[in-house]
């Protein structure tokens, strides 16, 4: 044997095929509390939207949203449109650009039921 191993004189070799105490799996919601909400949208067209649509993940789902078509989305995914902005030039009155503005890189309009 090595010189280079030590054996540490606080852990005790018979602790070590002891089972660890685990919490239980949480149940998956039911019924009301499973319902995700959702929102009927059209995202406009752009030039950054391919023509097989666009496609968005979140929390390892994939969407394919195709522009200028109504679709249901859940809720999360508006966040996900929300955040996505690009920095546009804001021209001064001497023809300069004065500063950047954010802007929606994939705008959308929300779809309301008129009853």
């Amino acid at each position: 044997m090595s010189d280079d191993l030590k054996i540490d004189s606080d852990v005790n070799p018979a602790d070590w095929d002891t089972p660890v105490e685990t919490k239980p799996a949480k149940k998956k919601a039911t019924g009301k509390n499973a319902a995700v909400k959702k929102t009927w949208i059209v995202l406009q067209k752009n030039d950054d939207i391919p023509p097989s649509g666009l496609f968005i993940g979140h929390n390892g789902t994939g969407y394919n949203l195709k522009a200028s078509k109504k679709v249901e989305v859940p809720n999360f995914l508006l966040n996900v449109l929300d955040d996505a902005v690009v920095n546009k030039p804001v021209v001064g009155d001497n023809g300069r650009i004065s500063h950047y503005e954010a802007s929606p890189r994939f705008p959308y309009t929300v779809v309301r039921d008129k009853s």
